[in-house]
């Protein structure tokens, strides 16, 4: 695995322009939906579950935390976590909202940061959940102090 948790292949055709679908996958990044854009293609990398609660609507968030999840998927345990995450996620904004505001202060720092750190590839879905609660923490903390 190399950037972004890529592996080379997929990374030269992506910054080479030769990807038919780069656009869509810029779109999918943007949108919150990137980690299904490309579960259909391959193993999604571990900063990747994270673009939902980044980018994700209110909306989005709400369709995540009602959705049933799939047992027998591979990719169950990352569901069942950013599930949770949304669940988590929603609650914050309730609170300390707005969801945007949530999003740009400490969601969107965090996919950037696990994107960057090559050890992020091996984690579990609990290391993931835990780091993530740790940046919505920091927020509603820092919320507190205002």
């Amino acid at each position: 695995m190399s950037w972004f948790g890529w592996p080379p292949d997929r990374r030269k055709r992506c910054c080479s322009g030769r990807d038919s679908d780069l656009a869509e996958e810029c779109d999918a990044f943007l949108v919150g939906v990137l980690a299904e854009r490309l579960a259909d293609h391959s193993a999604v990398p571990v900063w990747v579950w994270t673009n939902l609660l980044a980018h994700g609507s209110d909306e989005a968030l709400r369709a995540e935390r009602d959705r049933p999840i799939d047992a027998a998927s591979r990719d169950y345990p990352w569901r069942e976590a950013r599930s949770y995450l949304s669940v988590e996620l929603l609650g914050l904004a309730g609170r300390y909202g707005p969801l945007g505001e949530i999003q740009h202060e400490a969601l969107v720092p965090l996919e950037l940061e696990l994107a960057s750190r090559a050890e992020v590839a091996h984690w579990s879905p609990r290391r993931w959940v835990a780091r993530v609660e740790e940046a919505l923490s920091a927020y509603a903390s820092n919320a507190e102090a205002s």
